[in-house]
């Protein structure tokens, strides 16, 4: 945090330790402190949906724990360094790509770009979205911002 803090980065991302089959940490998991919970492990994560827009907490559980750390602990964990971030005016939850869009999407700032285009992804708005598109898309032909 100090570090985020001291450097004021555009955007962090910040996710949970994800365990998957075939890595290093897939194939030791207990060397990396994580707990299997499922025999079925690789079939179970390789059918899991993520639900990309939405909190963590909303998901279904994952098949593992971290530290002895339940999906629901290290989540919450997670949520809560997230929003410490954004109470020090740092934005989470943007890729590069969406920064670079955002720089170009006629919106003042990112925040308002990213919730702005969570609402017309999660309301269907198609047309604000193809809007959007062709602003960028224009500004990035013009070079302007």
């Amino acid at each position: 945090m100090d570090f985020l803090l001291r450097t004021r980065p555009d955007s962090v991302l910040v996710q949970f330790p994800g365990l998957y089959p075939q890595t290093i940490w897939g194939k030791n998991p207990s060397m990396f402190n994580f707990t299997v919970e499922t025999n079925n492990y690789a079939a179970d994560v390789m059918t899991y949906q993520i639900k990309q827009l939405f909190p963590p907490r909303y998901w279904k559980p994952l098949p593992y724990k971290i530290n002895g750390m339940s999906f629901k602990q290290y989540t919450d964990e997670t949520e809560k360094f997230q929003r410490e971030l954004q109470q020090a005016g740092i934005t989470t939850f943007v890729s590069d790509e969406a920064y670079l869009l955002s720089r170009f999407s006629g919106f003042k700032d990112m925040t308002d770009f990213v919730n702005y285009n969570r609402y017309f992804l999660f309301a269907g708005l198609a047309d604000e979205i193809r809007k959007e598109i062709k602003t960028i898309n224009e500004n990035i032909a013009r070079g302007t911002e």
